[in-house]
């Protein structure tokens, strides 16, 4: 499977494509796919401002995790304490810091690697990957 995915994705390098995944806030847009992610990564989001992105927004998200509560958290890397600065959705959607070990008893799902595929870019921010699909080199 992984092999096929890497055979596709490589057809696809330097072609048009149209995003029709609806997961993403890119959904309808067209663009020439520059590069491919490696699966078994962190993912770098970027921000999307007035349908543009905005190439200063990089953040590497090690880990996606949402609670009970339903609040969505981006963060890389936890420090040798625990602490892990990321993009919190919740009440209000902000950067900041997290203790993991205060958040842990109430993790509904936890993913990292290659399963942040599978996973929605924050509100106003998309997948570099997928921006670089639509928008081209994203620096």
């Amino acid at each position: 499977m992984k092999i096929e995915n890497e055979m596709e994705a490589q057809i696809l390098l330097n072609n048009e494509v149209k995003v029709t995944d609806h997961r993403s806030q890119l959904v309808g847009q067209t663009g020439i796919v520059k590069a491919i992610m490696a699966d078994g990564r962190t993912l770098t989001i970027i921000q999307i401002k007035d349908g543009k992105p905005v190439h200063a927004s990089k953040f590497e998200v090690a880990k996606h995790i949402i609670l009970r509560n339903m609040w969505e958290y981006y963060i890389e890397e936890p420090d040798q304490n625990g602490v892990a600065f990321g993009y919190v959705m919740g009440d209000f959607n902000e950067w900041g810091c997290v203790d993991i070990n205060e958040i842990k008893p109430y993790i509904l799902s936890e993913c990292a690697g290659s399963d942040l595929n599978e996973i929605m870019a924050p509100d106003g921010y998309a997948w570099e990957d997928e921006a670089v699909k639509v928008f081209g080199a994203v620096n």
